[in-house]
């Protein structure tokens, strides 16, 4: 019906009177607290104001401390991103060493991703590691050796 006299008006023979709500639906309303006092309705709509201008206001005192901070972390940035630059040339630098080495150990280029690579490289380490086990062992009995004629070239002076 009020769909009907909101359509047509006067015209749609609706009575008026029975258009308003009665005062049981106006208690249920009122228990189902889908009704609001006009002042309270504005009290909420000034609250949901202020709380979202304190929101605005909390966001650009936000911002501008970070605007102050930028220079600094800005600095701090890029002095992070030239350390990972100078180690990513060292380590490309490594590698390239490594794949010379490797070269010109046996003779042939092989690439570094190939999975024979690194057992070529743990051959050559373990290889280098004789080397220097044997170097030292020829070093120790070296030293024997010279401790020993020292040892005999002194016995007679002492008797």
């Amino acid at each position: 019906m009020q769909e009907r006299f909101g359509r047509y008006g006067l015209k749609s023979e609706v009575d008026v009177r029975k258009l308003w709500p009665t005062i049981e639906e106006i208690e249920e309303l009122n228990a189902l607290r889908l009704y609001r006092k006009a002042t309270d309705a504005i009290e909420i709509a000034a609250k949901a104001q202020k709380m979202e201008k304190e929101k605005k206001l909390k966001k650009l005192a936000d911002v501008e401390k970070n605007f102050a901070s930028y220079p600094a972390k800005l600095q701090a940035y890029e002095e992070s991103s030239k350390k990972v630059d100078e180690q990513a040339v060292s380590k490309e630098k490594k590698n390239e060493s490594r794949v010379l080495e490797v070269q010109a150990y046996f003779g042939y280029w092989i690439d570094p991703k190939d999975p024979r690579f690194e057992t070529m490289m743990k051959q050559k380490e373990a290889e280098e590691k004789k080397k220097t086990k044997l170097v030292k062992r020829q070093e120790v009995t070296a030293k024997k050796k010279l401790s020993a004629e020292q040892s005999l070239t002194e016995k007679p002076k002492e008797s």
